[in-house]
């Protein structure tokens, strides 16, 4: 028996095997108040109600949704529900909706990339994009007009852009012709992706605990979108299929309902209040991507020391403060090194010292590349709606196969929708037909090991240019503008600012795994 649901019957380190998630999660509450061991609690409590052909979709599930009415329901104990995890497919959704649901910080999330998939296909006779419930009539038109018309010019473009993309990066010498061609598509897919407009599908596979899936669904139904709240009723109806219990208090009106009400009613309540402080401009400010460092503390690095003393020298946390302050930068620097020690790979980061400091970014990008950094949530990120009143990035390529005046009349065209859309409906809806190329206003405030990872992350050789340059900028002002030098110093693995096919040596690394693999006695 134990034998078919861990992954050994003796040892003190195992894994929960081929059990329903909800008698996962209740096996690991009862063990936090029974002197048993998981294997003897399951044995005695859980093992009730296997089928007689030993399979296993009901195993101990009356069990477990007693315990879980009488903790989760009964006492309210919420840490029951990070203790079972589920997996949630969403497919069809727009790319407005993904940035919805990833913006809980405690789940794991993994989407259909704009970079390596080309979006010049029609599934069914029809475009990869989503019409808003909220269209009709006229607008609705309107809109499907732009949007295909995006689509029609991103299929336009896509084969004489690689036939340029190769006339200017010629294949190297000791790199297949497989691994060549596929850095050729992923660069045209990077560069056309400004195109899309930001209806456009994607399909989203999402990890996460009940608990962060009770705080998805609240803010799905509590949204102004519908196809949001469409997606968390779908979601909340599978969910009831697997996890019932842990999703009960989002259907019922005195718990859920009201939550939901109160989400609502901030939010319209607080755009109320402030629509008044600052008219929205309807003209384009900016020539060109922004990057600022509009907070920041000036002694960030005496504060990274102060968290090293407390934590290695045993000082107290003022102690620490003091004797940080009374070092020579030179001192301090040369703990910061030792801290960082040598670093021969980026996964190798410091520990948390380095979260004592913080920095605060405002950027202004296209859409496409808030959409790759907005995937760091560990750090606070806010971001605005959707507009064209930014300007849009017109990529150089464009201009080299004469194809810029199509890309500006686009970008004009889907404008002048959003402006419609915008009078007749909603800004939260006429985002829709805004297409990435456009730029979004957002804010980035991460601590100092976060930057650490997201700068040299996002700075690799196949890292794209958009946001490569943005997190190159982040860099120079922490070391510059900050003044922080030394935290500058251990960001060892930077990359730098210089663009080819970024995703060649990549393919070729995985052309040559393959090959390796095949080559495998037995493959």
């Amino acid at each position: 028996m134990l034998g078919q649901h861990f992954s050994n019957a003796d040892r003190s380190v195992f894994v929960l095997t081929d059990l329903p998630e909800m008698v996962k999660g209740a096996l690991f509450a009862r063990y936090s108040r029974s002197p048993k061991t998981l294997r003897r609690l399951f044995l005695d409590e859980f093992q009730y109600g296997i089928e007689s052909e030993g399979k296993t979709a009901t195993v101990g599930l009356g069990r477990a949704a007693d315990l879980y009415e009488r903790v989760f329901i009964e006492y309210g104990d919420d840490s029951v529900a990070q203790l079972a995890g589920v997996h949630v497919a969403v497919e069809g959704a727009s790319n407005l909706l993904t940035k919805i649901i990833e913006r809980g910080r405690l789940m794991s999330y993994l989407e259909q990339s704009t970079r390596y998939m080309p979006y010049n296909d029609q599934p069914n006779g029809h475009w990869r994009y989503h019409i808003p419930e909220e269209l009709s009539g006229r607008g609705r038109d309107r809109f499907v007009e732009a949007v295909n018309r995006a689509f029609e010019l991103y299929t336009k473009l896509f084969e004489p852009l690689q036939t340029y993309l190769k006339t200017q990066y010629p294949q190297p010498e000791g790199t297949s012709g497989g691994a060549y061609r596929m850095s050729i598509r992923a660069k045209a897919c990077d560069i056309l992706r400004g195109l899309l407009p930001a209806a456009t599908t994607s399909n989203l596979g999402i990890y996460g605990s009940a608990q962060a899936y009770e705080a998805l669904l609240l803010r799905l139904l509590s949204h102004e979108l519908a196809e949001a709240r469409q997606a968390g009723e779908a979601m909340l109806a599978e969910l009831k299929k697997v996890v019932p219990v842990f999703v009960e208090r989002v259907d019922r009106r005195d718990r859920g309902g009201v939550f939901i009400d109160y989400l609502r009613s901030g939010r319209q309540a607080t755009r109320n209040q402030v629509q008044s402080l600052a008219a929205i401009s309807g003209e384009d400010t900016l020539d060109a991507p922004q990057v600022d460092l509009t907070d920041f503390d000036a002694d960030g690095e005496t504060r990274v020391v102060a968290a090293v003393l407390f934590e290695l020298a045993g000082l107290s946390d003022r102690e620490a403060v003091q004797t940080a302050k009374a070092l020579a930068p030179r001192e301090r620097a040369e703990i910061i090194a030792a801290y960082a020690g040598p670093r021969s790979n980026r996964r190798h980061r410091p520990g948390r010292a380095f979260e004592r400091t913080a920095y605060r970014f405002e950027i202004v990008a296209d859409y496409g590349a808030f959409r790759d950094l907005q995937r760091h949530r560990l750090l606070t990120m806010e971001w605005q709606a959707l507009s064209p009143h930014l300007g849009f990035d017109l990529p150089p390529e464009i201009a080299g196969i004469n194809a810029d005046g199509e890309w500006r009349d686009l970008m004009e065209f889907c404008r002048e929708v959003y402006e419609e859309l915008l009078q007749e409906i909603s800004a939260t809806v006429a985002q829709y037909v805004v297409p990435m190329a456009y730029r979004l206003r957002f804010v980035m405030d991460m601590n100092a090991r976060e930057a650490m990872h997201v700068i040299e992350l996002r700075t690799t050789e196949q890292a794209h240019r958009n946001y490569r340059i943005l997190c190159l900028e982040m860099y120079r002002l922490i070391a510059e503008r900050a003044g922080h030098r030394a935290i500058a110093e251990t960001m060892t693995f930077v990359g730098d600012g210089v663009a080819g096919l970024e995703r060649l040596n990549a393919e070729q690394r995985i052309e040559e795994k393959r090959s390796a693999l095949a080559a495998r006695p037995g493959q």
